[in-house]
């Protein structure tokens, strides 16, 4: 196949270029020349209409004379003016522009693409998947249908169906590392955890030894930090820790501002019952990312586990002042407040943990232990009889204990 110019080419120069490539395709001929482009879902388009006008000129018509619809009426006309309406937002006008272009050519794959996508982007995922596979069915090599077929199935709720159109396009295209990349993330969802382990250790594996080759589909941007990242958590996933720690400390060397990996590598050390470095790297967390509420969470709950239990209150109020509504941190505050003596302020916590979680009936059982130590007996008795009403055994002896 011929290369393209860096720019189309115009004049004599074109008229050259023609007569030179003599009897080779037509459709190679158009690309020699420069009048090609692609676009951002990875269909590659021949300006076909563009070329004739150039190749008019040069023999000396004059543009006032050109007629485009005289040039082409045929199917790619109809396919380069259905991109147009589509770049203008006139997706009903595109979609009749591409059914003409497919009434033309069924085999059209530009067209069929370009209307399995629209269809796609307007929730049509079943009318997009039919055209890819049309598109496949006219060439089988081509990874465009193949991968816009996968992101359709994904979308319609057909995650099993997606995996088996990226594993054809592993075979087609074994080092591009996206497709293990997308069907690793699909197969997370799945709770294959196993599987998805093997696609980003195979992804990472192409880079590290294919860099000069290994291609990011239409992308050449390889975020391998992030790919350490989201291996490391499916580590965590399996309980590997020591795994996810290592990965997280690669992915932290390539990208020192990647604060989930510090937030991320902290749960895994916490898990190894290194406190001290969960809190190193929960702090680090939140040096770069101050609002990040769950780095200040976690921190809480190591530096209680330590004895700082007025260091956690602190770091629980942090929290709740950057994310008011999040339940568990008010639990955790109430917590630690009630093991210190606050038990007011446990109680009003614990409160406002219900207020948020209306269903966590057990917090009831809680919360009336704190009412019965601050004395308020009548209140304790009302919520053990709703924690008790709720199955919770302990509120229930407690019922019967105190309240009869």
């Amino acid at each position: 196949m011929t290369n393209p110019t860096d720019k189309p080419l115009v004049g004599q120069k074109l008229l050259d270029k023609i007569k030179e490539l003599g009897d080779s395709n037509y459709s190679d001929i158009v690309r020699a020349c420069g009048y090609v482009s692609t676009f951002q879902d990875g269909t590659e388009r021949l300006d076909l209409v563009d070329f004739r006008v150039a190749m008019l000129k040069a023999k000396g018509v004059k543009s006032a004379n050109i007629n485009l619809l005289e040039i082409d009426a045929g199917d790619e006309r109809y396919w380069e003016l259905g991109r147009a309406k589509e770049i203008t937002g006139d997706y009903k006008g595109a979609v009749e522009d591409y059914n003409k272009a497919i009434e033309i050519n069924p085999e059209n794959t530009h067209a069929l693409n370009s209307r399995g996508y629209l269809k796609s982007t307007l929730g049509d995922y079943k009318g997009a998947v039919e055209d890819y596979n049309k598109a496949i069915n006219v060439d089988p090599n081509d990874t465009v249908p193949y991968r816009n077929c996968a992101n359709a199935k994904y979308d319609m709720g057909d995650p099993s169906g997606a995996i088996t159109t990226y594993n054809k396009l592993i075979e087609l295209d074994p080092i591009c590392y996206f497709y293990y990349i997308q069907r690793g993330a699909i197969k997370i969802e799945l709770e294959d955890n196993k599987g998805a382990l093997y696609d980003y250790d195979k992804a990472i594996e192409i880079i590290s030894n294919h860099k000069d080759k290994a291609r990011y589909d239409w992308l050449d941007d390889p975020r391998i930090d992030t790919m350490y990242h989201y291996r490391a958590t499916i580590k965590f996933k399996l309980k590997d820790f020591e795994g996810a720690v290592s990965d997280h400390k690669k992915a932290i060397d390539l990208n020192p501002n990647y604060h989930e990996t510090y937030y991320a590598s902290g749960r895994a050390k916490s898990e190894l019952g290194d406190r001290q470095g969960a809190i190193e790297d929960y702090s680090k967390s939140i040096e770069i990312n101050p609002n990040y509420a769950f780095a200040y969470l976690n921190r809480g709950i190591e530096k209680d586990s330590l004895g700082d239990h007025q260091g956690a209150i602190s770091d629980y109020s942090k929290a709740i002042e950057i994310n008011p509504n999040h339940a568990f941190t008010y639990y955790e505050r109430a917590r630690v407040k009630g093991n210190t003596g606050d038990i007011k302020g446990a109680i009003d916590d614990l409160t406002k943990k219900i207020e948020l979680d209306p269903q966590g009936k057990s917090i009831y059982a809680i919360r009336g232990a704190l009412k019965k130590e601050q004395g308020d007996l009548k209140g304790a008795c009302e919520d053990w009889k709703v924690a008790a009403e709720s199955g919770n055994k302990r509120a229930a002896e407690w019922l019967q204990e105190h309240c009869q």
